[in-house]
């Protein structure tokens, strides 16, 4: 069943949980939106300091682990003029 942007707004709002669950709940209502299953991540982070870019919570879907794992270690290298 295909969602609408809706779910993702309501997903948005459960925030009485996690910060983990929180967010593993919009991304699955966000992947939901096109017909196809697709990669994704999501993640929360800090850019008050585009130098010292600090990222808090990510979470992906249909990624491996290992792949998973490298974005993960990768995002926090970005350049401080693309944050």
């Amino acid at each position: 069943m295909k969602a609408d942007l809706v779910s993702v707004v309501e997903a948005a709002y459960q925030i009485e949980q996690s910060e983990d669950s929180w967010l593993r709940g919009v991304l699955g209502a966000a992947r939901t939106i096109v017909d196809a299953e697709f990669e994704a991540i999501s993640c929360t982070y800090d850019a008050s300091n585009p130098a010292a870019l600090r990222f808090n919570t990510f979470v992906s879907a249909g990624l491996s682990d290992e792949i998973a794992a490298h974005v993960a270690r990768s995002m926090p290298l970005s350049d401080p003029g693309y944050v």
